[in-house]
């Protein structure tokens, strides 16, 4: 598995409130300017399915693989010869600040090829746009 791009913010949103901008998958393009849309379903726990829908590409399925409210979570997303996990983690930092990071790894035979077509900045701009969504 080989990390490909990550980044991190802090803001004085609680996570609480970053989790309530987290948990809605079709809210996501809100603060994901990739995405054209995304659904879900079931609850937002461990196993559950969802699809998106980047704006530059086919329809994605992806599974989410962990949650820890207001703490973390991660989905992952098959592609040809390579598995996409992204990671969004919430650590509160103070009373008052908390940090916020999303990393993208991937593993599999093509992990190498995909790395070097996924842009090091695809993580960059969503951690801003959820801060200023859960700042509101």
């Amino acid at each position: 598995m080989i990390e490909t791009a990550r980044h991190t913010a802090t803001t004085s949103a609680s996570p609480t409130a970053i989790w309530k901008v987290y948990k809605h998958v079709e809210a996501w393009p809100r603060w994901d300017k990739s995405m054209a849309w995304g659904t879900f379903q079931g609850p937002f726990v461990a196993g559950s399915i969802g699809i998106m829908k980047p704006k530059l590409g086919p329809k994605v399925k992806f599974t989410i693989m962990s949650v820890e409210p207001e703490r973390e979570f991660t989905m992952v997303s098959k592609m040809p010869g390579c598995a996409m996990y992204i990671h969004h983690d919430i650590e509160p930092i103070s009373t008052s600040e908390t940090r916020i990071t999303h990393r993208l790894d991937l593993d599999g035979p093509l992990q190498k090829i995909w790395s070097l077509l996924l842009s090091p900045k695809l993580l960059q701009g969503g951690i801003e746009r959820i801060i200023q969504l859960a700042e509101a």
